[in-house]
C-alpha cells in the first residue's frame, strides 16, 4: 500500500524540513489514520507551482497524536506559516529513503505524472484541504517507476541502508536554503568567507560577484548518526572550497575523509603555499637588536603573506590550529596581544624562528591580520642572547 503526503509551501516550508531533517518526518494525518501501516510506501508531495514527488520514504511510525510521537524533536512545528497543527492530530512517522527538491536532482514534476500513460488519466492530485492521499497499488508502482525505483530490486540490507545515509547526508549540503544560511553565519563571524580546511579566500582568486559561488557545505556529523532525528543546525555545517569538498567525497567513507583533510599540512593542502621560508627581502628588513619580548603567547604567522604594512595574514592552518589551542576562533582573538612566530633558519641552516610582536586585527578587504609592533621582527637567537646578557 502506498500514500501521498502532501504540503502546501504557502503553509508549510517544506523544503527546509526536509533538508534540516533528511532522515525521519511526521505528517499530519487527518485522513486514513486507521488504515496506514508500518512499511507501507511514502511519497511527499510539494504542491504549488514547482509541484510534483520531491521524497520518497517507508512509513515508521503508524498514526499517533502529534504530542505522542517517538521522537517529538522531529515535528518542527517552527515551520508552520499558516496554523500551527493540533498536539491531538493524529501524525504519521516516516523514514525518508530519498530527497530530490528540484528537477535538478530528479523529483517527479506534476506534468510528468499528468503525462504518463499510466497515470495521466487516472491520477489527479490537487490542493484540497485533506493532505493525505491514498493512491491504487498500480498508481503506487508507477510513482516509483518515475522515481526510478525498480519493481524488483534485490539489493543487500545493509548497502541500501548505507546508501541511504549517504543519501541523507548530502541532501542536507545540497539544500541552498541551509547553504545561504550558513555562508551569511560564516560570513558575520570571520567578515569574509575562506575554505575551513585550506582557509583559501575567494577574494585572493575570484572576482568579487563570483567569489561566493566557489564555496560549499559540508555537513560535520558522522554519517553513523543520521539514523536520528536531530534537525540539522548551521553550526553541523562547515564551509569548504569546492576542491577539498570533492576530496572529502573522494570515497563513500566521508567522514575519515574529512578527518584526514583537516590533519594534513596547510602547505601541502594549498597549491601555491610559499612556506615557511623567509624570502631575501625579508631577510633584509630583519632588526637584529631586539629588547626581550613581552611574554605573550606564540602563534604561527606567514611573514610571506604581508597583506598591508606591517599587517600578515592569520588566515592560514598554522595560526587558525595555535589558537584553537588556545580555545580562540579568529574573530575571538580580535584586540589581543601575541607573539607571532615563522619558522626560519640562520646563516648556517640552523633553525632560528623569526618573530615579532602584536596585535590580532580585523580588516575588512584583507580579513584577519597580525598587526606588528613598530618594534618590527627579530629572531629568537637574539632572544636568548640578550636574556644571556641580562
Amino acid at each position: 500500500m502506498g500514500y501521498v503526503f502532501q504540503a502546501s509551501p504557502d503553509k508549510f516550508d517544506i523544503d527546509d524540513y526536509l533538508s534540516r531533517y533528511p532522515v525521519l518526518i511526521y505528517w499530519r494525518t487527518p485522513r486514513y489514520a486507521q488504515d496506514i501501516a508500518v512499511g507501507d510506501r511514502a511519497f511527499v508531495w510539494r504542491a504549488g507551482r514547482a509541484s510534483g514527488v520531491v521524497a520518497i520514504g517507508t512509513v515508521l511510525e503508524t498514526p499517533v497524536p502529534r504530542r505522542s510521537v517517538q521522537h517529538p524533536e522531529a515535528l518542527s512545528d517552527d515551520l508552520w506559516i499558516a496554523e500551527r497543527p493540533d498536539p491531538d492530530e493524529a501524525a504519521t512517522g516516516i523514514r525518508i529513503d530519498e530527497i530530490r527538491l528540484g528537477s535538478d536532482q530528479g523529483m517527479v514534476p506534476r506534468e510528468l505524472v499528468k503525462n504518463d500513460p499510466e497515470l495521466g488519466s487516472t491520477m489527479r492530485i490537487r490542493r484540497p484541504n485533506a493532505s493525505v492521499f491514498r493512491p491504487t497499488d498500480l498508481q503506487t508502482r508507477g510513482l516509483e517507476r518515475l522515481w526510478g525505483i525498480a519493481a524488483s530490486a534485490d539489493t543487500a540490507q545493509s548497502t541500501q541502508e548505507g546508501e541511504r545515509r549517504l543519501r541523507a547526508h548530502s541532501v542536507r549540503e545540497r539544500s541552498p536554503r541551509l547553504r545561504e544560511d550558513k555562508l551569511k553565519q560564516f560570513r558575520g563571524l570571520h567578515g569574509h568567507l575562506y575554505c575551513e580546511l585550506c582557509l583559501e579566500g575567494a577574494r585572493s582568486r575570484y572576482p568579487s560577484h563570483l567569489a561566493e559561488r566557489v564555496f560549499e557545505v559540508h555537513h560535520r556529523a558522522p554519517l553513523a548518526a543520521s539514523i536520528t532525528p536531530v534537525r540539522t543546525t548551521l553550526d553541523d555545517l562547515a564551509v569548504l572550497c569546492a576542491n577539498c569538498h570533492r576530496a572529502t567525497h573522494g570515497t563513500n567513507d566521508v567522514d575519515a575523509n574529512f578527518r584526514l583533510l583537516a590533519k594534513v599540512p596547510f602547505a601541502e593542502l594549498t597549491a601555491g603555499c610559499s612556506g615557511r621560508r623567509c624570502t631575501p627581502s625579508l631577510m633584509l628588513s630583519v632588526r637584529r637588536h631586539m629588547r626581550v619580548p613581552h611574554p605573550f603567547p606564540e602563534i604561527y604567522c606567514d611573514l610571506n603573506a604581508e597583506m598591508i604594512e606591517r599587517g600578515y595574514s592569520l588566515e592560514r592552518r598554522g595560526s587558525v590550529d595555535d589558537l584553537a589551542k588556545l580555545g580562540l576562533m579568529l574573530a575571538q582573538a580580535v584586540g589581543m596581544r601575541f607573539t607571532f612566530v615563522m619558522d626560519d633558519t640562520d646563516e648556517h641552516g640552523n633553525p632560528d624562528d623569526i618573530m615579532f610582536n602584536g596585535v590580532v586585527i580585523h580588516d575588512q578587504r584583507w580579513g584577519y591580520l597580525a598587526y606588528a609592533d613598530e618594534d618590527g621582527v627579530y629572531w629568537r637567537s637574539h632572544v636568548r642572547a640578550s636574556t644571556s646578557d641580562a
